[in-house]
C-alpha cells in the first residue's frame, strides 16, 4: 500500500505501463489493510494509465492495463461484498489474459488472472472450483510458488489429502534451496510430516 512512485527527476509520465503496475500493488495493498479510499484513489490513477496507452495507439500495454483494471475491480467488489459480481470482473480478467499473447520483450505478469481468479475463489469458500482454477493456471504458467500454494490450500479444503499433499511437496521441491522462513513453507513441512504419520 506505501510502494512509492520512482524518484522526482525520473520521467514517470512516459511509462504508463510501469506505473500501472506500481498502482495496480497499490491497490492490492490497500484493500488488504481495508484502506478502501486509498485503493480507489489508485484505481482511478490505473484507469489513466490505460487511457494514456490507448491514447499513445499502445494496444497490446493497453490491455495489460485492462487486466490488471479488472482484477483490481473484481477484488474491490469482493470487500464491497459483492462476490457474484467479483467473480465476474474477474472471469473478465481472465478472458481478456487468455486471449492476449505474450509479447516477447516483456515480462511476466504480476500474477496470472486465472491465479488470481483461484485466490479471489479461495476467498469466497469455493475450494473445489479454486483448485481447478489453479491446476488451469499451472498448464500455462508452472512452478509458481503462489500457484502451487493456493492448489495445496484449495485441495486440503476440499478434503482432497492426496493432491493437498502433492502441491504441498512440490511447493518444497520448488524453495528447497532458498533458505525461507515464509509461513506457507513452514505449512508445507507441516502437512507433508503429519500425513506421513
Amino acid at each position: 500500500a506505501q510502494l512509492k512512485m520512482s524518484s522526482n527527476d525520473y520521467p514517470s509520465e512516459n511509462f504508463p505501463w510501469s506505473n500501472a503496475i506500481i498502482h495496480y500493488s497499490r491497490i492490492l495493498g490497500a484493500l488488504h489493510t481495508t484502506d478502501f479510499k486509498a485503493a480507489k484513489i489508485d484505481f482511478e490513477k490505473l484507469n489513466i494509465c490505460h487511457q494514456n496507452l490507448l491514447k499513445k495507439n499502445d494496444v497490446y500495454m493497453a490491455n495489460q492495463v485492462n487486466i490488471m483494471l479488472k482484477m483490481a475491480e473484481a477484488w474491490m467488489l469482493f470487500y464491497d461484498g459483492r462476490k457474484e459480481s467479483a467473480l465476474g470482473a474477474m472471469n473478465e480478467a481472465v478472458a481478456l489474459e487468455y486471449k492476449t499473447e505474450k509479447h516477447s520483450l516483456t515480462p511476466g505478469e504480476l500474477a496470472p488472472a486465472q491465479e488470481v481468479l483461484g485466490d479471489l475463489l479461495l476467498a469466497i469458500n469455493e475450494p473445489l472450483e479454486a483448485l481447478k482454477a489453479y491446476e488451469m493456471d499451472m498448464k500455462r504458467h508452472p512452478n509458481r510458488f503462489n500457484g502451487l500454494y493456493g492448489a495445496a490450500v484449495a485441495a486440503k479444503k476440499s478434503n482432497n489429502q492426496e493432491k493437498a499433499k502433492l502441491y504441498f511437496e512440490k511447493l518444497l521441491r520448488l524453495s528447497e534451496n532458498s533458505n525461507s522462513d515464509r509461513p506457507e513453507i513452514e505449512e508445507a513441512e507441516t502437512f507433508v510430516e503429519n500425513s506421513a504419520i
